[in-house]
């Protein structure tokens, strides 16, 4: 919808009505209309009764740039009031209510959201509609995600909304064994953002790891790998083990399902059988694999395929012997 500013102001100067080519006597009410690039002046001068606004639409006060003394201000309203009468205001069209009646399917709705996690429920899928919104806010809906995610003696029947329940056990129960730990004992994990306990913190999962560690132990450079550092004791930045493993593994799928496409599309299918064959989840691969490979040539590159699925090594320098093998 084209949008017109309309500046009202009264004429400090004898000027010339665009419309009726009449003069505009000094002191009295003028519009001033932005014509647009096209036209020689770009604005025009205007009596208020000559004005016809080019679209015809709703005109919405806010279009408006008053500089003018309440009598004035007056009677450009009512002006305003008569053109808007012969269009539809746009509240009337667009509801600014959240309310909906419920839809036939949203009990429906209202099953499928039990497999979603509640946090994407209370900031994803409740913007996207009406329905939706208030799927988000159904209590039988948080007393489930209560009861899946959280012991049952930590649920209080009678007190607050199932919705304000669960807001506040996410934000004050441990984020893996979920017990409660309100009150003077509550430590916020600043890696994950969320709420560990003193038992937890002990877990292997949760053992820190330096960039250095990291190098050490998986081969793979830490700065490759998608994961949130922290800063500790002399500078040296830690991350959870379970967020390496969790990003190196990701990182092995991703590599591995690059080499597949590449290899399918030029239909190697020994290659395709010993990359299928890796497994992602371990730090070994039997040698007998390698050697099933007869020449020597893609002996040599099934070494460099292995070494780039694991660590992330000679990618520029496999792609090149690839693209030497298949021309």
């Amino acid at each position: 919808m084209k949008r017109i500013l309309i500046h009202a102001e009264m004429a400090r100067m004898d000027l010339k009505c665009k419309e009726c080519q009449k003069s505009i006597a000094i002191g009295t009410l003028k519009l001033r209309i932005f014509l647009g690039f096209t036209d020689l002046h770009h604005f025009g001068n205007f009596h208020l009764n000559c004005y016809d606004p080019p679209v015809k639409h709703y005109i919405p006060k806010t279009d408006l740039v008053m500089r003018l003394d309440p009598e004035n201000t007056k009677i450009l309203n009512e002006w305003l009031e008569n053109w808007n009468k012969n269009f539809t205001t746009p509240a009337t069209i667009f509801s600014k209510s959240v309310n909906s009646s419920p839809s036939k399917y949203r009990r429906s709705w209202i099953e499928i959201f039990r497999f979603l996690d509640a946090v994407e429920v209370l900031k994803i899928y409740s913007q996207v509609n009406k329905e939706f919104y208030h799927i988000s806010w159904d209590e039988e809906l948080w007393h489930f995600y209560c009861l899946r995610e959280y012991s049952k003696d930590l649920i209080n029947n009678n007190e607050k909304s199932y919705r304000s329940q669960y807001i506040i056990l996410r934000t004050e129960c441990c984020n893996w064994c979920h017990m409660y730990l309100g009150g003077e004992y509550f430590y916020r994990c600043p890696l994950m953002g969320k709420p560990l306990c003193e038992n937890c913190k002990t877990l292997k999962r949760f053992e820190l790891m330096s960039k250095g560690e990291i190098l050490g132990e998986f081969r793979i450079n830490a700065n490759i790998l998608n994961i949130k550092f922290v800063e500790g004791c002399w500078g040296r930045k830690n991350t959870y083990r379970y967020m390496v493993e969790e990003a190196v593994e990701s990182m092995c799928k991703r590599n591995k399902d690059f080499l597949i496409k590449i290899l399918r599309e030029n239909t190697n299918p020994i290659l395709i059988d010993f990359i299928e064959k890796i497994d992602i989840n371990k730090n070994k691969i039997s040698i007998i694999d390698i050697n099933q490979v007869i020449d020597e040539p893609r002996k040599e590159m099934c070494t460099m395929i292995y070494e780039y699925v694991k660590y992330g090594f000679h990618k520029a320098k496999l792609l090149k012997l690839l693209k030497k093998y298949y021309n």
